[in-house]
C-alpha cells in the first residue's frame, strides 16, 4: 500500500514535468526545513465556504531584502492596503519572505502596529518567513540556472537584488509550510491561485473580486482546451497569480531552452526577463494567461507619459495600482511629492490643471488614491478592514507567525520526500512483474531525447526508489514496448 501511495505521488510529477532531468535534480535539491516561534496548528474554517464546504483561503506573497527605511515604508503601505481590502468571503494568509535585515524591520513594524490578535471578519494569518540561511544555496541555484561556462556569470538585476528573485522560489517555502505532511485537495486548490505582489503595489479594491476574476480566467483557459497556466499576468512580474503547486516547472521549462537563458550573454537576467523568455519561447506549453485590466494597472504600461489617461481607461475602476518608476523619481513612490510627480514629470500632463476634469485632478482621482493608505493609521486600518466588517457572532483574531528556514541536513533529499516522507516497504507482486516485462529502456521518455532507462535511473537516484518501481512508474510515458517487441514471461 505504501508503494502505491508513493508511486501515486510521483505520477503527479511525471504527468506535469517535462524536460531536462539533470536540471530538475539541481532545482529540487535547494529545499529547507523551518522552525517556528508561534503555534502554527491548522485553523478551522468558520463562515466563508465553497462547494467543498470549506473556507477558501487567498495566499498573498511579498518578498523583501534589506531594511532601507523608504523601502520598508513602501512595503508597509502596500501591506496595509492588503489587510484593509482582505477578501470579504475568504480567509487570508499573507506570506512575507525576507532576509535577516528585512525580517527584523518587518517584525518591528508589525509589533508597533498592534495588529496581532486584532479582530477581523474572516481568519487572517501573517507569516514572516526568514529565509536568510537559504540564500547561499539559492544564489548557487540561480547562477547555475541562469548562466553557463560560456555566458556571463553576471546575472543579477541590481535594481531589485536577490529579493527580486525570491518570488520565483516562493513555492519552495509556502507549499511546505501550508501542506505539512501533505496537501489536501482544498489546500492545493488555493495554492494553485496564490497572488504575488511587489512592495510598490497598492490594493484599492476588495480582493474578493481578484479571486472571482482568477476563477473566470482559469475557466476560460479550460474551455479553450488549454493546459492550466503556471502564472497569470499582463507582462509585469510585480503582480502575478501563481500556481505554487506546479511552479517548479518554470525552472524545468527554462532548462529546455539553454540557448535562450543559460547561454544568453544578456546581463541583468531578472525575474520578469526569465518569465517572458519561458512564455515567448515555449508557446506550445500554454504557461501563462492574461490578467484582466482591472487587476493590471502598472505605471509602466503607458501611464508614465500619460498618467491622466488612467481616469478614462479604467472608467469602471481598478483593483490595484503598481508604481514602477525610474530612480529619478525618488526612493519610493511616495517620495519627492508622492503621486503628483507622475504628472509633474510628464510633458504630456498639465500639472497646473487642478480643476475638476483637469490633468492633475485626474491623476489625483486615480493614482492619488494610493496615498489614502499612507495617511491611514493602523488603528483606523484595523477598524476599516476588520472591526467595521464583522457580522453578528464573528470574532476571528489575526495571527502573526514567525518562521526561520534552515537548509535541510540532507542536501539531496527531494521535496516529495521532505513533504510526504514516503518509503517503499514491500516487494513487487506478480502483477507488477508482468507490467515490468513491458519496459523498453531504449524508448524515448515523453518524446524527449532522454531514454526511458536514463529516466528510470534518475528516479532511482533522486527519489530512492527501487529500479523496478521506477520502470513501472514511467511505462505509460512512452516506455512500454510494442506488442511485437514485448518479451515473453
Amino acid at each position: 500500500m505504501l508503494v502505491i501511495l508513493f508511486i501515486a505521488q510521483i505520477i503527479a510529477i511525471e504527468r506535469h514535468r517535462p524536460g531536462d532531468h539533470q536540471n530538475l535534480k539541481t532545482s529540487i535539491s535547494q529545499q529547507g526545513s523551518a522552525t517556528t516561534s508561534t503555534n502554527t496548528s491548522r485553523l478551522t474554517a468558520t463562515s466563508p465556504t465553497s462547494s467543498t464546504g470549506r473556507s477558501r483561503t487567498l495566499h498573498i506573497i511579498q518578498c523583501l531584502s534589506g531594511h532601507d527605511p523608504y523601502f520598508i515604508d513602501e512595503w508597509e503601505i502596500g501591506f496595509k492596503s492588503i489587510l484593509v481590502n482582505a477578501p470579504l468571503d475568504s480567509n487570508l494568509h499573507v506570506h512575507l519572505i525576507a532576509d535577516n535585515n528585512a525580517a527584523a524591520a518587518i517584525n518591528e513594524r508589525i509589533v508597533n502596529s498592534k495588529m496581532e490578535n486584532s479582530v477581523w471578519r474572516n481568519e487572517i494569518s501573517v507569516i514572516l518567513h526568514n529565509v536568510d540561511e537559504m540564500l547561499p544555496s539559492w544564489r548557487l541555484f540561480l547562477t547555475d540556472a541562469l548562466t553557463s561556462e560560456t555566458s556571463s556569470r553576471m546575472w543579477m538585476d541590481d535594481r531589485v537584488g536577490i529579493g527580486g528573485y525570491l518570488r520565483l522560489l516562493a513555492h519552495r517555502v509556502v507549499v511546505p509550510y501550508e501542506c505539512g505532511p501533505g496537501c489536501a485537495d482544498f489546500e492545493k486548490r488555493d495554492l494553485e491561485q496564490a497572488l504575488y505582489a511587489d512592495t510598490d503595489v497598492v490594493i484599492i479594491g476588495n480582493l474578493n473580486h481578484l479571486m472571482y476574476t482568477t476563477a473566470k480566467v482559469l475557466e476560460q483557459t479550460k474551455q479553450e482546451g488549454k493546459g492550466r497556466p503556471l502564472w497569470i499576468w499582463n507582462q509585469n512580474s510585480g503582480f502575478l497569480i501563481m500556481d505554487l503547486m506546479q511552479f517548479e516547472r518554470v525552472w524545468e521549462l527554462a532548462a529546455t531552452i539553454p540557448n535562450v537563458i543559460k547561454n544568453s550573454e544578456e546581463k541583468m537576467k531578472g525575474d520578469q526577463w526569465l518569465l517572458a523568455k519561458v512564455q515567448d519561447n515555449l508557446r506550445s506549453q500554454n504557461t501563462t494567461a492574461i490578467m484582466p485590466e482591472q487587476w493590471s494597472t502598472h505605471t509602466g504600461h503607458g501611464f508614465r507619459r500619460f498618467p491622466q489617461n488612467l481616469y478614462i481607461k479604467r472608467k469602471q475602476g481598478t483593483g490595484m495600482l503598481h508604481f514602477t518608476m525610474p530612480s529619478s523619481f525618488g526612493k519610493s513612490w511616495l517620495d519627492m511629492g508622492g503621486t503628483d510627480k507622475w504628472c509633474k514629470s510628464s510633458r504630456s500632463c498639465n500639472e497646473s490643471a487642478v480643476e475638476p476634469g483637469g490633468d492633475m485632478d485626474k491623476v489625483r482621482r486615480t493614482w492619488g488614491l494610493a496615498e489614502y493608505y499612507a495617511k491611514l493609521s493602523w488603528e483606523w486600518a484595523i477598524y476599516q478592514g476588520g472591526t467595521s466588517r464583522l457580522r453578528p457572532g464573528e470574532r476571528n483574531t489575526l495571527k502573526y507567525i514567525k518562521r526561520k528556514w534552515h537548509p535541510d541536513s540532507d542536501k539531496n533529499k527531494p521535496p516529495i520526500q521532505q513533504q510526504y516522507s514516503l518509503k517503499e516497504s514491500k516487494q513487487l507482486d506478480q502483477e507488477d512483474l508482468i507490467e515490468l516485462s513491458n519496459f523498453c529502456g531504449d524508448n524515448k521518455w515523453k518524446g524527449t531525447q532522454i531514454s526511458c532507462e536514463e529516466r528510470a535511473q534518475y528516479l532511482v537516484s533522486s527519489y530512492q526508489m527501487s529500479e523496478q518501481n521506477a520502470k513501472i512508474l514511467i511505462l505509460e510515458n512512452g516506455c512500454k514496448c510494442s506488442v511485437l517487441d514485448m518479451p515473453r514471461v
